[in-house]
Formats: structure tokens, sequence, C-alpha cells
């Protein structure tokens, strides 16, 4: 693999002690795919990162990923240590206990990797103790995919963490920039529940919620509306949706 020129960057922790340096990779040099004998284009193939300390330059721990795109959370817990969760494999995470040097990497095992879920940003409760995390379920339809799922973050050492709520998401370019640009649309209203807007989709006829798995001949000749809704998730309970707005 060969470093992609013009793509490494550094990250400071917030409280400075730490430094994150990135750089994405591909599988041929830039010069190789002018090539006639190369077969296929040499498109960005992963990520890596390598986490110092920033005075003294110590490495506390190198990531590999198996994605083009790097995403990562600074999380101080009330143990007493502090972290960085980030991912080596797409199907999974790993949590950097940047107080021990310690490094734990989860990923589902290989009966459940194909619905396993794809993360792609975290937002920590107030008291670090629950996380809600973006993302994806693999190899679902795009429709289909999109959840926010609430995870117990009380123990972080120790992966798995349980699941306590999971709610839809659409998936849509509105709802990335809000996700990645950290919106007030979503975030945590307290320890216990964490918040977030999300578009629906409705027939017009009877109100009812368009199941995005359901088959196209239940769906078509029927009119269909969207509104912005305002979703809950608390532990152990089913989604709360409020306020619905027609659009």
């Amino acid at each position: 693999m060969f470093p992609v020129a013009d793509s490494s960057a550094e990250v400071r922790s917030p409280c400075g002690r730490y430094t994150l340096e990135l750089c994405r990779h591909t599988e041929y040099p830039e010069d190789m795919t002018q090539t006639t004998f190369l077969k296929k284009p040499g498109g960005i193939d992963y990520s890596s990162a390598v986490v110092r300390e920033t005075e003294g330059g110590r490495v506390i721990a190198e990531v590999r990923r198996n994605h083009p795109l790097f995403w990562w959370e600074w999380i101080d817990h009330p143990n007493g240590n502090a972290y960085l969760l980030c991912a080596e494999d797409v199907a999974g995470y790993s949590v950097i206990n940047l107080t021990s040097g310690e490094t734990s990497h989860y990923c589902p095992p290989g009966d459940e990797l194909e619905g396993s879920f794809e993360w792609q940003r975290v937002f920590a409760s107030p008291d670090r103790n629950r996380l809600a995390v973006a993302g994806k379920v693999l190899n679902e339809p795009d429709e289909e995919r999109g959840w926010f799922v609430m995870l117990d973050f009380s123990e972080p050492d120790s992966p798995p963490f349980k699941e306590l709520s999971r709610g839809r998401l659409n998936m849509d370019l509105a709802f990335e920039g809000a996700v990645f640009e950290k919106s007030d649309s979503i975030r945590w209203r307290d320890n216990d529940a964490f918040a977030y807007q999300n578009t629906a989709l409705y027939f017009a006829d009877d109100g009812s919620p368009v199941d995005p798995a359901a088959p196209a001949t239940e769906t078509e000749n029927r009119p269909v509306r969207k509104r912005t809704e305002r979703v809950t998730l608390q532990p152990g309970q089913e989604p709360v949706i409020e306020d619905p707005s027609e659009q």
C-alpha cells in the first residue's frame, strides 16, 4: 500500500495531551495507474492512524482500517481514563485506552458479519457512560440501513457494548451533514435520553408509515409524503416519535 498524496492530517485531543496522525493509502502508486498493464485504477483502499503522546511523541497505538474514511471520538471517562474510539474493521470498532496504552478491537463473529453495524459518528452522553452511534447496517438496501444505536459505555475496556435502544434513520445528505457537523438537532437531552430529527415517509391516504422493506407492489400508486420527526431514544424502550411536520 502507498500513501495518497496530500492525504495526511494531524488532530490534537481536546486536552492537548494526545495527537492523532491520519493518512489514506492506495494499492498502487499514482504513476503506476497510468500504465497499460494495470487492470484497475489505483483507488483509495484503506486508511491508517498513529496515536501519540503529544509531548515526547511516544506511540500509543497504530490502527490500519479497511476503509478510506477514518472516524474517531475522544472521550474522557469517569473511570479516570482517556479513550479514543475508532475502528480497525468497518464491521466493528476499536477502543484505545490512552491512559494505560491498551487497545481493544471488536469485530462480530463470521456468522454475524453480514448484518453488522458500521459506526460513522459517535455522541457521548454528558456523564460519558453511554454512546449514541449513527451508522448503517452492512449489506442492506440504502433506504433500510440507517440507524441510531444507544450503547452502554460504562465499561469502556470490555467490548462488545450492550445495545440499549435503536431508532430508524434516513441516511440522506441533510442528515449526514448534520451528523458530521454535530447539529443541535442531534443531542443528548440528559444521561438517559438522546434525541435526533429524522425524515420519515408516510402514505398520504391514511397516514401510515412506509415500510422500506415492503414489496413495490404494496406501495405503488399510493401518494407518499415526507415529514420531519423528533425521535427520542431511552434505555430499554421503543423510540418515542414526536411533533411530526408534513412536507
